[in-house]
């Protein structure tokens, strides 16, 4: 990318390129990572993207958060190996102690337990959620593990939108579930 010797030096991060096969003049703040493109001189149309970052290392600090998100899925993932839920007193669900009706998360660690030892269909009537949590976790850790070992992040490859919208109906949905089972056990 050359720099312009004229006029365009009064803006320090903006660069200028001319792009001799489309005959199309960019400007390139390389702070924001933003390009500015004019089309051309007689009906200028501007367009303006943002620039994709090539690089992606982690930082320490990156990599040391990561490194405690991973101990801790790994944990997470490792339980229903190590014990059953059903022996073990230190699971006992305080919600429901107090209310007599179940929490957002009761029943997800037999959920987990059926899981990892492939009874699909007990895991689903434990928690519905449990399996899909379940592989979202063991995704999750696969990519740290992956951040951790290369030192660069992994892009997912969805937007933030898809990725807010997508979690805002799963907690709705699990909502929508809780609910109803607070409402069968009121009725029976």
């Amino acid at each position: 990318m050359g720099n312009n010797a004229g006029n365009h030096d009064i803006v320090p991060n903006i660069g200028i390129e001319l792009s001799k096969r489309s005959k199309m003049l960019v400007f390139i703040h390389r702070q924001k990572n933003l390009c500015i493109f004019r089309i051309n001189n007689f009906y200028p149309q501007y367009w303006i993207m943002r620039r994709e970052t090539t690089n992606t290392s982690l930082g320490a600090i990156d990599l040391r958060i990561r490194l405690i998100f991973t101990i801790l899925l790994m944990i997470i993932l490792l339980f229903p190996f190590l014990t059953d839920p059903g022996n073990v007193s230190l699971l006992s669900c305080k919600f429901h102690e107090l209310t007599g009706y179940s929490c957002p998360t009761c029943g997800m660690s037999r959920s987990f337990y059926a899981f990892t030892h492939f009874h699909f269909l007990e895991s689903l009537k434990f928690h519905m959620f449990g399996p899909l949590v379940y592989l979202i976790l063991l995704i999750f850790f696969l990519k740290t593990v992956i951040e951790l070992i290369s030192g660069t992040a992994v892009k997912t490859g969805f937007s933030k939108k898809v990725l807010k919208m997508s979690l805002l109906g799963f907690f709705f949905l699990w909502t929508l579930f809780w609910l109803g089972r607070i409402l069968v056990e009121a009725i029976a």
